[in-house]
């Protein structure tokens, strides 16, 4: 394997490593472990990507943005995955 295929092979897995913090990150905060350590501090990790995505598809009490966000990186992960073959 080249050089730049090493570096897509890294890429693809830490980029699926974070996608799958964002879903634990949207699972959790459904649950009453919102209010622990663990939690903030994926909260602020993931936030970076998905606060981006906050607010601005809201049907009544339910944010549905980070969902976009995640669909975006799924197709994100997919792109690479596909140069990987």
């Amino acid at each position: 394997m080249n050089t730049v295929g090493i570096v897509l092979q890294f890429l693809y897995q830490v980029l699926y490593v974070y996608y799958l913090l964002m879903i634990i990150v949207l699972l959790l905060g459904w649950t009453p472990l919102i209010n622990t350590g663990i939690y903030r501090f994926l909260d602020r990790v993931t936030g970076v990507y998905l606060d981006h995505f906050s607010g601005k598809l809201v049907y009544r009490a339910v944010d549905f943005t980070p969902m976009v966000g995640i669909v975006l990186f799924r197709l994100v992960l997919y792109v690479i995955e596909r140069a990987l073959l």
